[in-house]
């Protein structure tokens, strides 16, 4: 669908061109965005906010890329079993859409727990690869790299997505992470994430198992879990908050928990508690060998008041932001047979989106000052199921009265033909004084 937004994402973007040099051609993409392509960020400082009569897609929907936009989507879903008392139809039908060499590794569990963790991880990873790629479940294929690592058998001929993604499961919990990149420019980047609950559950007392796994840790970690306080429970979750991050690093690598993990140290933000109030905590930092590692990004979480979580992003700092704790429903409804009526759409991460048709969307844009601008060019998606078909936009210096932006002819309704970019230029060829800028959608057709 059409979206406006301010950076290039994967669902949409906006460009606002201002007359730097003659006059644009309207017809002509390259004429202009190689003419008037603003050489200063426009939109970087520019204040989104959204309306819409939909549940969850007030204002505080409304998000603009953070600074490394070119990870456009950024995903992390967990998901408690503790919810699920699967149906035998459900498992049925779970189970179906997971490709035959991975139904042998289910049928290998002996326990229940495990199986249902397993299966769960699996669902969330042709999940996640379906709502970036738009693939039905039947079109999309796993693989494992030589350490069992899973990633997506991506077709290079077809596919231009890159997709980062991990998953890890412990106890009742399970959670994935993943990293969808709409620029071809830089495809070197990933995420690992781990989770783990807070507690010790082994044959030993605590004071020897901490003797056992102390040349696991560098002297800066063993500091920080030792002088948690003195106090049993703060050592314990200092403890686990280390060894989900090292996991969740080493894990992005895919070599494991076979190298020296002492040469891993970890620095905690330690001026700031961890809780699900304040997750996630951003402030970690990475010593390989003694040397700051500067292109790793960590975020540390509490999913409730028993499990932790850790994810590590390589090459790449996404917004920051808490897990979603998906529901049974939102689980079993991505392979489930729905009819045309009940299919919704999924909220993207890190974009605005309606779930179902509402005709009283809008997104306004407030430009900080007012601009001259001869040129609104809006990117949809190319590979979607959904878009809008009407939709007008109106412009302010004030958010409080707006005119209407017309086409030439005067039509101040456009009805969207799939084009994957679109430009409009105010018929007066003038520059029109902006500040805010109101996008309204009217209509959003589904097929």
């Amino acid at each position: 669908m059409w979206k406006l937004v301010l950076t290039n994402i994967l669902l949409s973007s906006v460009v606002l061109l201002m007359p730097i040099i003659g006059s644009a051609n309207a017809g002509s993409y390259n004429d202009y965005f190689s003419d008037y392509e603003c050489s200063t960020p426009l939109l970087d400082n520019a204040v989104l906010t959204a309306t819409s009569a939909l549940n969850d897609r007030g204002p505080e929907k409304a998000k603009l890329n953070g600074k490394f936009y070119l990870y456009s989507v950024v995903l992390k879903w967990a998901f408690d079993l503790n919810t699920w008392t699967p149906t035998l139809t459900q498992l049925a039908q779970a189970v179906s859409v997971v490709q035959p060499e991975e139904r042998v590794r289910l049928l290998k569990f002996h326990f229940i727990d495990d199986f249902l963790s397993s299966l769960v991880g699996r669902l969330l990873m042709r999940r996640y690869v379906s709502l970036c790629t738009g693939l039905a479940y039947d079109s999309i294929a796993f693989s494992r790299d030589v350490r069992g690592k899973p990633y997506w058998l991506r077709d290079e001929a077809k596919d231009t997505h890159h997709l980062s993604f991990n998953v890890s499961h412990q106890g009742s919990f399970v959670v994935l992470c993943g990293i969808y990149k709409c620029s071809a420019e830089i495809v070197d980047f990933g995420v690992g994430v781990d989770v783990m609950k807070l507690e010790y559950s082994g044959g030993k007392d605590l004071h020897h198992f901490f003797h056992i796994m102390r040349n696991k840790f560098s002297d800066t970690e063993w500091r920080c879990i030792k002088q948690s306080r003195n106090n049993r429970h703060d050592q314990i979750k200092a403890f686990m908050r280390h060894w989900c991050l090292k996991e969740a690093y080493v894990k992005e690598l895919g070599v494991g928990i076979t190298i020296d993990l002492q040469k891993i140290s970890f620095g905690l933000d330690n001026g700031v508690e961890l809780t699900y109030e304040n997750s996630p905590l951003t402030g970690t930092t990475l010593k390989l060998n003694g040397v700051p590692m500067h292109n790793w990004y960590f975020e540390e979480h509490m999913l409730s008041a028993d499990y932790c979580a850790a994810v590590a992003f390589r090459s790449c700092r996404p917004e920051a932001g808490k897990f979603e704790l998906l529901e049974t429903s939102q689980l079993l409804k991505s392979f489930l047979v729905v009819s045309f009526d009940d299919e919704i759409m999924e909220y993207s991460g890190t974009s605005w989106s309606a779930k179902n048709s509402d005709f009283d969307q809008r997104l306004i844009i407030d430009l900080g000052n007012v601009k001259n601008v001869t040129h609104i060019a809006l990117q949809g998606r190319s590979r979607t199921d959904e878009f809008v078909t009407e939709y007008s936009i109106s412009y302010g210096i004030t958010d409080l009265e707006f005119a209407d932006y017309k086409e030439p002819g005067g039509n101040v309704k456009y009805s969207d033909d799939g084009e994957y970019w679109r430009s409009y230029v105010n018929p007066s060829s003038e520059p029109q004084v902006i500040r805010f800028l109101n996008n309204i959608y009217t209509y959003i057709k589904y097929f």
